[in-house]
């Protein structure tokens, strides 16, 4: 009793810190740890990925063992091997599907390039052909009229060759025709309502479809260039998960504080559970579907763009939009002459899109999330630009869990109370 009097009235006599001095304190942490986490992401990346693997395999160690014919179940190192033997062969797939494609794509860049060359060309034709019509009535500007322009006169001092017959007529030299640029930046002169016209620039620059591929698979050949190190850590990740329970028990001893800390966790692994299982699933059906259209359209790389699809699907906003254009823009250069395989392709994958993100997937996940959209928008910028693509795929499961934490504290929790969606938190 005396204990508690003493820290009381310590804590009492306790120099107060002003309030700006102590939130700017906070944001030179922020930003001191926003910074080791950019500067550190060669090692902090893999380490993520890693513990994410070890998680998923311990969660399909769970499902497994769910599992029973009568009072029957698998032993639990059974079920420990299939889950790993599951994860380790589902990232060989991908790994396989990701090396093979690129190897497809380098051989066709050629023929690619020729449509999607052909496509720019006849697009520029037409828009040239409405420049020339909305132009029209500024001609003399835009290019020197030769009409009123007398011919040029001989010089009679000039002496004319003996052979005047054999030698081939004069040919005038006409104007040269302006380019596309050069009618964009006249007809700029001339007024606001021809601005529009400065797309001719990048008319006049030629595409490459092998660029555009490469930067699209130059993420993920990136991650699985550090598959020697992702194994290291997921096996060392492995290892000292199973020693978790007991360091919680060392760290707390106070049986009530040890529950709180528990009570935490759970809550941080059911919602992260959630999440990943529910997210996983919709981006799987989502995937197969697509696949399904693009297949039936004969669209090149189908597996590709369907690993593409369910990768995607895990960033927020604007991941199903990507995952919508890009396989529309492969079967607008694929199929140059037929416009219908292009709108199949479009608007089939973004009607799928459409029903498992904005209708089916809300209703599974229900209020698990508990996050503002514009505070799953904000995190996935500033993951983005801390972690890359890596980043904006864990935005989410980061923020939820950031937000579980800060609920349990009182310093802290009316700052769960602004990232949560209504204000309501579970505590």
């Amino acid at each position: 009793m005396s204990e508690e009097i003493e820290s009381r009235s310590q804590t009492e006599n306790r120099p107060q810190v002003p309030a700006a001095l102590r939130a700017a304190g906070w944001m030179i942490v922020l930003a001191f740890i926003a910074v080791l986490l950019r500067e550190g992401r060669s090692l902090f990346i893999p380490l993520v990925i890693a513990g994410i693997g070890v998680y998923f395999i311990f969660i399909l160690e769970r499902l497994i063992l769910r599992i029973r014919i009568g009072n029957w179940r698998l032993p639990t190192v059974v079920a420990l091997i299939i889950a790993f033997a599951t994860v380790i062969g589902a990232g060989s797939i991908i790994v396989s599907i990701i090396s093979n494609n690129v190897t497809y794509v380098v051989r066709a860049a050629p023929e690619y390039q020729k449509h999607l060359s052909r496509l720019q060309s006849d697009f520029a034709e037409r828009m040239d052909r409405l420049i020339e019509h909305v132009k029209n009535p500024l001609a003399p500007i835009l290019s020197p009229s030769t009409d009123n322009v007398p011919p040029p006169v001989p010089d009679e001092a000039t002496p004319t060759p003996p052979n005047a017959a054999e030698v081939s007529p004069v040919v005038e030299e006409t104007p040269t025709p302006l380019s596309l640029e050069e009618a964009a930046q006249r007809l700029g002169d001339v007024g606001d309502e021809v601005q529009p016209f400065a797309f001719a620039k990048f008319l006049n620059k030629k595409i490459e479809f092998a660029d555009i591929i490469m930067v699209i698979v130059k993420n993920l050949t990136a991650l699985i260039q550090t598959t020697t190190l992702i194994l290291i850590l997921g096996i060392f990740i492995f290892m000292e998960a199973y020693f978790v329970p007991k360091k919680i028990q060392a760290l707390f001893p106070d049986a009530e504080k040890r529950s709180h800390v528990e009570k935490i966790l759970r809550r941080i692994d059911g919602d992260v559970q959630t999440y990943f299982g529910i997210k996983t699933l919709i981006s799987l059906v989502t995937a197969l579907a697509c696949y399904v259209v693009m297949r039936v359209v004969g669209l090149d790389f189908a597996e590709f763009w369907a690993l593409l699809i369910f990768i995607l699907n895990f960033i927020p906003a604007i991941g199903s939009i990507i995952a919508t254009v890009l396989p529309a823009l492969l079967a607008l250069v694929q199929f140059h002459d037929s416009f219908a395989s292009f709108l199949i392709v479009l608007l089939g994958v973004a009607a799928i899109q459409i029903f498992f993100g904005n209708f089916l997937e809300p209703n599974l996940m229900g209020v698990t999330l508990n996050l503002s959209p514009l505070v799953v928008v904000l995190s996935l910028i500033t993951w983005g630009l801390i972690w890359g693509v890596v980043g904006m795929f864990l935005c989410v499961p980061i923020t939820v869990i950031m937000v579980i934490i800060l609920a349990n504290f009182p310093g802290t929790r009316w700052i769960a109370v602004l990232l949560s969606r209504k204000g309501d938190l579970r505590l």
